[in-house]
């Protein structure tokens, strides 16, 4: 009688382990026809939601320590979270009616192209971390954008037109120097006077520290337009103060010199798109042009090859001094 008991007893916890089993696997079945793609939140704690993994995305460790780059991750991924499902039921057709959103809006193919890198990146990244079992942006691709470079190169007499027609001292010495160095934007608005050394010809280096890639050059500007630079320092700024300010006294963004490039480009009646950008392209195709020589443009660029130049294509080592001003 007791033998009797215990084997049912054994059986009926076996059965209860079957009917278990099944209940889990009809579950995970639920769950994969429900669109449900939660990960195993391996490397997360439980709380962890989707405002949660994007904080993690913006905050990412990246290769590029550019704050401009990093600022641009914030208002896009809170932007995304808005714009899609819960991220865990987000599938293909969603990200693909996302990706053709995009396509029709009024936008620039390189921000086009930007927004779905960066939503590819995203998740990537959830993915990665155990959030999402499956990545559903696996099967989008970044969109190729035509080199449209040429289409954003001023002439020398167009450069000459902007800086003449900007009155206020601090945008005309901004854009020269934009245009002398050949610096990015955000390189250039994150210089210090401690960034610059003087040269035997006159001219300067100014000294990025942390370019794009995290990489590090100078770039050359020349003996004029170092001398313009000048009159910006007052007698008793720090050699650690950012030389272009604000009224007070912070360290200018980028938002501002974009759209004082765009109203000087507008008052010397160049009816065109005008970024700060621009001016970068503008002098590398010129000095090329000029002959100056490639290899010292493309250190003076922090171009990763010389194939990246031959954009700008047509030799002298300080390449500021073939510029117009």
């Amino acid at each position: 009688m007791q033998q009797n008991k215990s084997l049912s007893a054994k059986g009926q916890i076996m059965t209860e382990a079957i009917v278990g089993e099944i209940v889990t696997v009809e579950s995970t079945a639920l769950a994969t026809n429900g669109h449900v793609n939660a990960g195993n939140m391996a490397m997360l704690d439980a709380g962890d939601d989707d405002q949660r993994i994007m904080q993690m995305w913006i905050d990412k460790p990246r290769k590029s320590k550019t704050k401009g780059t990093k600022k641009q991750y914030a208002p896009f991924g809170w932007k995304l979270l808005g714009e899609l499902p819960p991220l865990q039921s987000v599938n293909y057709g969603d990200l693909l009616s996302w990706y053709q959103r995009q396509e029709n809006a009024d936008i620039s193919a390189h921000t086009f192209k930007t927004r779905v890198s960066y939503m590819k990146s995203f998740f990537s990244f959830a993915t990665r971390l155990g959030y999402l079992r499956a990545n559903p942006a696996e099967m989008i691709e970044t969109p190729a954008t035509g080199d449209a470079t040429h289409e954003r190169i001023l002439t020398e007499t167009e450069v000459i037109k902007i800086l003449a027609t900007t009155a206020n001292q601090r945008d005309r010495i901004l854009i020269r120097t934009l245009y002398s160095s050949a610096l990015r934007v955000s390189e250039l608005l994150a210089l210090t006077w401690q960034d610059v050394t003087p040269l035997e010809t006159g001219g300067a280096l100014l000294h990025v520290k942390s370019g794009k890639g995290g990489k590090s050059r100078a770039a050359d500007i020349s003996a004029e337009t170092y001398s313009e630079l000048l009159s910006l320092r007052g007698e008793y700024l720090p050699a650690t103060a950012h030389i272009f300010r604000s009224n007070r006294g912070n360290a200018l963004d980028r938002t501002v010199v974009n759209r004082m490039v765009r109203k000087a480009a507008q008052r010397a009646g160049i009816d065109r798109p005008v970024s700060p950008h621009w001016f970068r392209h503008s002098s590398l195709s010129h000095a090329a042009n000029k002959g100056a020589n490639l290899k010292a443009l493309q250190a003076k660029s922090g171009h990763s090859s010389l194939d990246m130049l031959s954009k700008y294509l047509h030799s002298k080592d300080r390449t500021s001094e073939l510029l117009a001003v």
